[in-house]
């Protein structure tokens, strides 16, 4: 037989070999380009990462900068506007001359950071507390550029007003309130899980340790602002003493608080406080106007100073504010007995035709005061004691005149007494100084702003707000809350919608009592709360402790809540207490 031989499969080696390579090569060259492609990839994310960072930290030195410059400057509230605007075109002038750098140059290519834009513009919605700076950065790394905004709010409005709880000296939170809010202590915040209290002897009570929490609004994070972490102290009854996050003591701000994330630091030097008495008198001044020349020199101040305006305009009919005073309710002439004489008759007919005169005439000038204590338009003193109970007066309303640049008070010179026991609907509206002691009762509207340089005494009281607003009252003396809600057990207890502070010392208490706080509370001495969680009872004798349910957990309802109300400054901003030293607050990052 005749061989076949496949001459055509000579050189299919060497065709598979080149195909082989081929293949390889095309793989490694997509390997590679994958690699050079990631390597790409990865260095303009570093890129991207470097040119936030260097943004940021333009703008970090940009707030550093102001907040240097500006951060404690004393300056009139009125013309805090004017000397913003005035700095910040200097600013950028500084800017744009080159004398004054915001920014970085790493000394590499297309690797810069710097301020682009510096903006203030007083004429822009805002809050009416408030005045932004907007600062711009721009920043490039390899071709990559980034942009970030951040604003720099500055006011003159002191900062009690942004906790729902503070203190200038220590905070002490004894047992378990709720509070929704940024809490404050000016020395140490001091927590235990032992209420106190006093019901014929000193008891107290074993529950659970204060519970912080967000409010939800501006200002209202839910922060724990102290001075360091050593001053934070705690105490765990069943324990004993114990650092902030040691041990016993590991959730002494309730379960859903994160130190880490929630304790801030801030030294009492940056903390913006008031002076009561200064604060009196910067509103006497802008309710009464200018200081008499009669008083030139003499430097009066609270009380002396209101007395001041008065005896200078004691005869003057051109005074710039109203002068009030309650008219004296004549006298009943006293009935003659039996066996009067004729003589004794004919007296008492002439002075009853008298007292009706006079009768007629304090009707009229009362009903005048009710009308101009009602419904004022302008600024008045009212000399003596003034009480809103229904009987003669039904409430206050004085114009607040915002936007007028100088807002109208009432000021009460003497004591001011509000009582709603009997009257059942007390409405006060307006500003209003008092430069003796602030007594509430009952159930109350409030929309108003209130100084005092007395005591103030709150019993048995409901402060409700008056079209949705609240109270703020400001007490050089101390601010006594007691009494509200005695040993009622319900699931909405009584309402006060108010912000207090006070120069000296406080004690607040909810054991015996449940009451809620919208607003905050403030001292510029200790401020200690006592509370407890769930039901209480009245003891069976007066010098037994209450009864209290077990306390299981923070599901229950806490007896002193206070949640945080940043609505404040929109709603009482005419009244609010001004400080003549600048606050700068840093606000948070935007990506263009």
């Amino acid at each position: 037989m005749k061989k076949i031989r496949f001459r055509d499969e000579r050189g299919s080696a060497l065709v598979l070999v080149l195909f082989m390579v081929l293949l390889l090569t095309i793989l490694g060259t997509a390997v590679a380009a994958a690699a050079i492609g990631g390597a790409q990839r990865t260095q303009t994310r570093e890129n991207d990462v470097q040119s936030l960072h260097l943004a940021e930290k333009s703008l970090d030195e940009g707030a550093s900068y102001i907040f240097s410059e500006l951060q404690g400057q004393v300056v009139n509230p009125e013309d805090l506007a004017s000397t913003i605007a005035g700095y910040v075109a200097e600013l950028q002038g500084k800017i744009s001359a080159g004398k004054l750098t915001l920014g970085s140059e790493l000394g590499k290519d297309k690797v810069s950071g710097k301020i682009t834009s510096i903006v203030f513009d007083p004429s822009r919605p805002r809050k009416s507390t408030e005045y932004p700076i907007t600062l711009e950065s721009e920043a490039e790394v390899g071709g990559v550029k980034r942009k970030l905004t951040r604003e720099i709010i500055i006011d003159t409005y002191p900062d009690f007003l942004r906790y729902a709880l503070g203190s200038e000296g220590n905070l002490i939170l004894n047992g378990s309130p709720d509070v929704k809010g940024n809490i404050y202590a000016g020395n140490t915040l001091l927590l235990s899980n032992r209420a106190l209290y006093t019901h014929g002897n000193a008891y107290d009570v074993s529950t659970l340790f204060p519970v912080l929490l967000p409010s939800g609004g501006a200002g209202g994070d839910g922060e724990a602002h102290v001075q360091s972490l050593k001053k934070v102290e705690c105490v765990d009854q069943g324990v004993g003493g114990s650092p902030f996050q040691a041990g016993c003591c590991e959730k002494p701000l309730g379960s859903a608080f994160d130190p880490a994330k929630s304790l801030r630091i801030k030294p009492l030097s940056k903390f913006v406080s008031i002076n009561v008495v200064h604060s009196f008198d910067d509103k006497v001044k802008e309710a009464l106007g200018p200081v008499p020349s009669s008083l030139n020199g003499s430097n009066p101040s609270g009380k002396s100073l209101v007395d001041g305006y008065q005896d200078h305009y004691k005869q003057d009919d051109q005074a710039p504010f109203l002068q009030l005073e309650m008219p004296k309710e004549p006298e009943y002439p006293a009935v003659p007995g039996e066996g009067a004489s004729k003589e004794e008759i004919d007296q008492y007919n002439k002075l009853m035709d008298e007292y009706k005169v006079k009768l007629e005439i304090y009707k009229e000038e009362l009903n005048k005061l009710v009308a101009q204590l009602t419904g004022l338009n302008r600024s008045a003193i009212f000399s003596g004691d003034l009480t809103v109970d229904g009987s003669k007066l039904q409430s206050l309303n004085v114009n607040k005149a915002p936007g007028s640049g100088q807002a109208n008070w009432l000021i009460v010179n003497g004591n001011l007494n509000i009582d709603a026991r009997s009257a059942g609907d007390i409405r006060i509206a307006g500003n209003i100084l008092v430069t003796g002691n602030v007594a509430i009762n009952g159930s109350v509207q409030f929309d108003s702003t209130v100084f005092t340089l007395g005591e103030t005494e709150i019993v048995d009281a409901s402060i409700q707000g008056l079209g949705g607003k609240e109270l703020v009252l400001v007490g050089q003396g101390p601010i006594e809350i007691y009494r509200v809600d005695a040993f009622k057990n319900t699931e909405e207890p009584t309402l006060l919608n108010a912000f207090f502070y006070t120069d000296g010392q406080a004690e607040l208490y909810g054991v015996g009592s449940a009451f809620h706080l919208k607003g905050g509370f403030f001292a510029k001495g200790d401020l200690t709360i006592n509370a407890v969680r769930g039901r209480a009872g009245e003891p069976s004798g007066a010098y037994d402790p209450l009864r209290f349910d077990q306390q299981v957990g923070e599901q229950q309802a806490a007896r002193f809540s206070v949640e945080y109300n940043g609505d404040v400054f929109q709603h009482q901003y005419a009244g609010l207490p001004r400080v003549s030293t600048i606050s700068v607050r840093v606000g948070s990052l935007k990506l263009e």
